[in-house]
């Protein structure tokens, strides 16, 4: 069967003018897959904070607030900052006065996840530490979290005898934030220091 030079070329014409739509849509099918469903250009990150309850003395127990960040996206991620209070790798320390009396009527319920960053009542002192902040690459806009690291910093806190205390770590970036678990530690130096997660 001979094909005529005029049916060979409208065929390649049609293939042609047909293969333009097919790879728009598979390059659409990609690209939604990519970036939509795996998300491959967004930023993950994974935070832990580990506290190890230091009491060699009755005095001035210290809390060592052990903390990873481990960057498990595709995309590095530039520390950033949200407002004048909150910036880089924020350590949020917050002593619960009397331990012991729990959360009561008269005490508020700080929950993260609702309602945002909602003040502490004042007789609860709250300490923030940007625990990146003496890097020059961080003062120079220049501290990146690369694809697949994890970095490692820690801070020791003083802490008072028979007290509770939270720790919570956020990672601020130019597109939000990424947050720990809260972590409390009892400093209750007469039994066995204790952590909890």
């Amino acid at each position: 069967m001979k094909f005529s030079q005029e049916t060979l070329g409208r065929a390649l014409d049609f293939i042609s003018k047909a293969s333009g739509p097919v790879a728009l849509i598979i390059g659409a099918w990609w690209s939604y897959s990519q970036f939509t469903i795996h998300r491959d250009n967004a930023e993950n990150i994974n935070i832990a904070i580990e506290p190890k309850l230091i009491a060699k003395n009755t005095k001035t127990p210290l809390i060592l607030a052990n903390v990873t960040i481990d960057n498990v996206g595709n995309v590095p991620v530039r520390s950033g900052r949200y407002d004048e209070e909150h910036e880089g790798l924020e350590l949020t320390v917050i002593e619960y006065r009397n331990p012991a009396q729990g959360i009561g009527p008269n005490q508020q319920v700080i929950d993260w996840d609702l309602g945002g960053d909602a003040p502490p009542p004042k007789d609860w002192p709250v300490v923030k530490y940007n625990m990146i902040g003496q890097y020059q690459s961080y003062k120079s806009g220049n501290y990146n979290l690369n694809p697949g690291s994890k970095y490692k910093e820690s801070v020791a806190i003083p802490a008072k005898p028979g007290k509770l205390y939270l720790l919570r770590v956020r990672f601020f970036s130019d597109n939000g934030w990424s947050t720990s678990d809260l972590s409390f530690v009892y400093t209750d130096i007469t039994a066995n220091p204790s952590t909890t997660n």
